[in-house]
This record gives C-alpha cells, structure tokens and sequence, in this order.
C-alpha cells in the first residue's frame, strides 16, 4: 500500500528557522542560508548544487524556480515564542485573556472613533506616542469628572466599572 499523497508544494512553515545558527532547514534537513535583506527581514535561499539533487524538488521549489527560497520576517522568533506561550494557556488564563482584550478593544475603540487616534497627527514614533498619552489622558479626565459628578449627585451609588481608567 502507498503513503498519503504528498502536498504539491511544501507550505513556508515546513522549513524551520534555526536563530542561533541564523540559518533556515528545508524538509531534507538540507541548509538555507541568508542572501537578501528587505524591509521586514531577510530571503534564505539553497544552493543551487542541493536543490538540483534534492528528491523532493517538485514538491518543494514551487512552479520550476532555481532553488528554494524562503523569507523570514523581523520578528519571526518573536511571533513564534508568543504561538507557544499562547498555546501553552490554561482554560483559566485564556478566559483572562479574551476578557482583557474585549475591554481593551473597547478603549481602543473610543479613542479611535471620539478622540482623533485612527490616524496619525504628527509622524514619528515620539509624537505618535505623545498622542496616545494625550488622548488617554482625556478620556481618563472624562471618566474621572464623570465618577465626581456621580458621587456628588448619588453619595451612596458606587461608580462602578464605568469610571475604570484607561
């Protein structure tokens, strides 16, 4: 009996990248080292010598290019380090989670739609990140005037969650 059939092409995820040796191993444990570098990382590539012997170069090369290519992002160790640490959450933790970023997408949210923060003002990462503080510190000065005004019109009503500060 044969095996299950085998893909076309072989996903990105099928090669693995090795930080420590800064070098990416295809399904044959063959090397890919760096070539290019672009804006958001960097083009790993075979020689063309281990690509022409490889078995599985119909699978792999896709549509009859000289070798195998791959583009690791920037950021690729670290968006793989928070996929493990997601995956690795309790029931308890995740619930904590999805909790936590319903409410923050709801501040997110008001600061976008009421407060000017769906686009930049200025550009820079400085000045973007003065507004951000300046538009949190106006919505925080607004739940805060709210919660006064509610305590001295209703002494014995708590606030509650809608005075909670940003």
């Amino acid at each position: 009996t044969q095996g299950p059939a085998l893909p076309r092409t072989f996903p990105p995820g099928a090669c693995r990248y090795d930080a420590k040796h800064d070098v990416v191993r295809c399904p044959r444990k063959k090397l890919l080292t760096p070539r290019s570098q672009t804006k958001s990382g960097r083009w790993f590539r075979a020689g063309p010598d281990a690509s022409r012997t490889c078995p599985l170069r119909a699978q792999c090369i896709p549509d009859g290019g000289p070798t195998r290519r791959v583009h690791i992002t920037e950021h690729h160790v670290d968006m793989l380090r928070a996929r493990r640490e997601r995956r690795a959450l309790g029931q308890a933790e995740t619930r904590l989670y999805s909790r936590h970023r319903w409410s923050v997408e709801g501040a997110h949210g008001l600061a976008k739609t009421l407060h000017a923060m769906a686009r930049a003002a200025r550009r820079g990462r400085e000045n973007t990140k003065i507004q951000a503080l300046r538009t949190a510190t106006a919505i925080n000065l607004k739940r805060l005037t709210k919660a006064i005004l509610l305590a001295l019109i209703c002494p014995g009503r708590s606030a509650g969650a809608s005075w909670r500060l940003m």
